[in-house]
C-alpha cells in the first residue's frame, strides 16, 4: 500500500504542488494578489505534499540536505534579528514570506534527495510554468504600447507586473531551458531540438521586452561561463567566440531600434551613470541606493538594523520606504555581517565544490554565478521564483549526496 502511494499519490502531489508553486510565483497577478486563499494556496498544497511526503518516508534513514539545515539557520536567524530591528520596520511581511517559501523549497529539496533525477523533471516543471505565464503577459498586452518601445510591465500591462520580474522569469526559463534542451542535446532527437531553440528564443525575446538589465546579465553570463568551464582544450575557442556573440549582441541594443528602445537606453544610462556623466533615473536612484547603504552598514556592522532595516533608514532619509535593489546590500543593512557570511557563505562554496568535468553541474554552477552577479541589481532573498530556482541549483550541485539511505 506504502509502495503504491509512493508511487501514484505523493510523486504527483509533489509536481503538481511545485508546478502550482512556480505558476503563482511568476504570474504578476498572482504573485501580488490580495486574496488571502489564492495567495495561501502554492503554500498550503506544498505544505500537504511535504507532510505526506515526510509520512511515507520517516521509517527510511535518509541524509539532512545541507541545503535544508542552512535554510532553517537563515530563518532563526531573521527571527533573532527582529529583536533589535529598527522601530517601524514591516518585519512581519518578510519573515511570513521567507517561512511561506521555505515549505516550497523543503518539499523540492527532500524530493531531489529521494531521488536525483527528480531534479531534472522539477527543471522541466519549471520552464513550463514560466513558459505559461509569459504566454498569459502576451495574450494580456496591448502589442502597439510594445511596438512602440513601452516595456512589458506596469506600463503595457498593470501594476501587478513588474518588469524585472518577468525580466527574471524570462532569463532563468532562459537558462533553465538551455540545460535541458542544450546540456543534453547529445540524448535529443531532431524535433527536441528545434523546440529547444524555440523555448530559448522566447524567453530571450521576453527578456529584451521587459527592458531589464539584470535578466540578460542572467542570460548570457550563465552560458558564457558553462562554455568556458565545461571544456579545457577548447577554452581559448569558447572565450573568443563568447566575445563575438556578446560584441554583436551589444551592437545590436545600441543600433537596431526596436533593440534599443526597450533595452539599448537602459544599458546607455547605466554606463553614463558609471562613467560619471549622469546616467537614467533608475541609475541613479540605485547608486545613491548604494551609498546609503554602506553608511547604514557601516553604522551597525555586526548584526545591522534588523529584517526590513533598508527600508526605515532610506525611509528617514528620502521619504520612500523601499528596498535598496542590490541583494548584498539589503542583506548587508540588514543582518549585518554576520547575516551576510551567513546568508551567502553556503551559497559560495556551492561555487567552489568540485564537479570533475561533469558537464551538468558545470551548467548549475553558471547559472549559481550568474544569479549571484545578478544579485547586483534585486533583492532576492524573498523573490520566491528566484528562491526556488537556487534550490534547484545547489540541489543540482550537490545530487552525488543526494542519495537516500535505507535501513538495512
Amino acid at each position: 500500500m506504502i509502495k503504491l502511494l509512493d508511487v501514484k499519490l505523493n510523486d504527483a502531489l509533489s509536481f503538481l504542488a511545485v508546478f502550482i508553486a512556480f505558476i503563482c510565483a511568476t504570474n504578476g497577478e498572482l504573485a501580488n494578489t490580495n486574496n488571502t486563499v489564492i495567495y495561501y494556496i502554492p503554500y498550503l498544497v506544498c505544505f500537504v505534499a511535504l507532510a505526506l511526503e515526510l509520512l511515507l518516508f520517516f521509517y527510511k534513514k535518509f541524509i539532512i540536505p545541507s541545503y535544508l539545515v542552512w535554510r532553517v539557520g537563515i530563518i532563526i536567524f531573521f527571527l533573532f534579528s527582529i529583536i533589535y530591528a529598527t522601530t517601524g520596520a514591516n518585519w512581519f511581511v518578510i519573515i511570513k514570506k521567507y517561512i511561506a517559501q521555505s515549505i516550497v523549497v523543503f518539499l523540492i529539496s527532500f524530493k531531489c534527495m529521494v531521488a536525483k533525477e527528480n531534479i531534472q523533471k522539477f527543471i522541466r516543471i519549471a520552464i513550463v510554468a514560466m513558459f505559461f505565464s509569459l504566454l498569459y503577459v502576451l495574450t494580456s498586452v496591448d502589442l502597439a504600447m510594445v511596438r512602440e518601445g513601452v516595456r512589458l510591465g506596469v506600463d503595457s500591462l498593470n501594476e501587478a507586473w513588474n518588469a524585472n520580474d518577468i525580466g527574471l522569469t524570462s532569463s532563468m526559463g532562459g537558462v533553465l531551458t538551455w540545460y535541458i534542451f542544450f546540456v543534453h542535446s547529445k540524448t535529443l532527437t531532431k524535433r527536441q531540438k528545434i523546440l529547444g531553440i524555440i523555448l530559448e528564443l522566447f524567453f530571450l525575446l521576453f527578456s529584451v521586452l521587459s527592458g531589464s538589465r539584470k535578466s540578460l546579465l542572467i542570460f548570457f553570463s550563465a552560458i558564457f561561463v558553462y562554455y568556458i568551464g565545461k571544456s579545457k582544450s577548447n577554452k581559448i575557442r569558447n572565450i573568443m567566440l563568447t566575445i563575438v556573440g556578446v560584441s554583436v549582441l551589444w551592437y545590436a541594443i545600441f543600433n537596431i531600434p526596436f533593440l534599443y528602445e526597450h533595452i539599448g537606453y537602459r544599458f546607455e544610462g547605466a554606463l553614463d551613470m558609471l562613467s560619471g556623466t549622469g546616467g537614467d533615473r533608475s541609475s541613479q536612484i540605485r547608486r545613491d541606493m548604494l551609498e546609503i547603504g554602506l553608511q547604514a552598514f557601516k553604522q551597525k556592522p555586526f548584526l545591522g538594523h534588523g529584517l526590513n532595516g533598508f527600508s526605515i533608514v532610506y525611509g528617514n532619509l528620502t521619504g520612500a520606504h523601499v528596498y535598496s535593489h542590490n541583494n548584498y546590500i539589503e542583506i548587508l543593512v540588514n543582518t549585518g555581517i554576520i547575516g551576510f557570511l551567513l546568508y551567502y557563505g553556503y551559497i559560495v562554496r556551492m561555487v567552489f565544490v568540485r564537479v570533475n568535468g561533469n558537464k551538468e553541474l558545470i551548467m548549475f554552477k553558471a547559472i549559481l554565478i550568474a544569479l549571484l552577479l545578478a544579485d547586483v541589481g534585486l533583492v532576492s532573498y524573498t523573490a520566491a521564483s528566484y528562491q526556488y530556482v537556487l534550490c534547484l541549483v545547489i540541489c543540482g550541485i550537490s545530487q552525488k549526496s543526494l542519495i537516500p539511505q535505507e535501513n538495512t
